[in-house]
């Protein structure tokens, strides 16, 4: 009987060992996944900024090419004979144009969209961006040395207003993106910070129990600055107590002459990246 309860134990000890490390795999095998999912996301991501890069490079060289093909001799008029060539090419580069302003546009909002934490993305868009301006200036240039030459077909007018039109576009598009992305980096880059007696705290509802509160808490309270610009806020006592979490490497507590403190932030980056709010309660 004895022998039997143990075999019985036995077996029961084996399967919850066996269910313990199935589970454990179950979960190993959920992170992977979701690991490799995130992965193929990204590669999806670059790939398709890849590709849409690509076209809008390719789209250069063919307006390059076609504008070869676009001949005028200073002392002339356009001779009859190469009006519908000049005119089918002048459409060409017109498409071309405003495809890459749309690509290009799409570029920027998957940037925006990330956050425009893609350095080397926002770079090569810009270069796109000067580029485009340049090509707009360029086929202005020309379409206004045709008609100096009478070349009075009706593709000259409407290219003459789009690339207009495209030129301001780009210019609104451009402040508009970099107005976005300075209110981006903006509020990344902002934090708050208040200081406090140990009554003054409790009275905001900031700390209760000794611990700071998440909410519910007076925020007014709190002073809202810039991370990168403000390292040193002088506390104006002689003790003071850190109630948030701060890496200790990232700043120092200072006596002045005066024998008050003032916290100098000796590594901005690493001390806001534990919280974005900071509490002192001084004494």
């Amino acid at each position: 009987m004895k022998q039997s309860l143990s075999l019985t134990l036995s077996a029961l000890v084996v399967v919850l060992l066996m269910l313990t490390a199935c589970g454990k795999n179950s979960k190993q095998e959920e992170e992977r996944q979701k690991e490799l999912t995130e992965l193929q996301s990204l590669r999806t991501q670059v790939a398709e900024q890849d590709s849409l890069i690509n076209m809008v490079i390719q789209n250069f060289a063919q307006i390059q090419q076609l504008e070869g093909m676009i001949s005028l001799d200073s002392n002339s008029e356009v001779p009859q004979s190469q009006r519908a060539k000049i005119e089918d090419n002048l459409r060409l580069i017109n498409e071309k144009l405003e495809s890459n302003r749309q690509t290009i546009d799409l570029l920027n909002k998957k940037l925006a969209q990330s956050g425009n934490k893609n350095s080397s993305l926002k770079r090569t868009i810009g270069t796109l961006q000067d580029q485009l301006n340049a090509k707009n200036a360029e086929i202005l240039d020309l379409t206004e040395e045709l008609k100096r030459k009478n070349y009075a077909i009706g593709v000259l007018d409407s290219m003459v207003t789009g690339l207009s039109n495209n030129v301001e576009n780009l210019s609104k598009t451009s402040a508009a993106q970099q107005a976005e992305i300075e209110r981006q980096d903006a509020a990344l880059n902002t934090v708050r910070y208040c200081i406090g007696t140990s009554r003054d705290l409790k009275d905001m509802n900031i700390v209760r129990n000794g611990e700071v509160v998440t909410e519910g808490y007076q925020s007014d309270y709190f002073t809202q600055i810039d991370l990168r610009k403000v390292t040193s806020i002088p506390l104006y006592a002689k003790k003071a107590e850190l109630k948030t979490k701060h890496p200790v490497s990232s700043y120092k507590l200072v006596k002045g002459e005066d024998k008050m403190l003032t916290l100098e932030i000796t590594n901005p980056k690493e001390f806001w990246s534990l919280s974005k709010i900071l509490v002192i309660q001084i004494y």
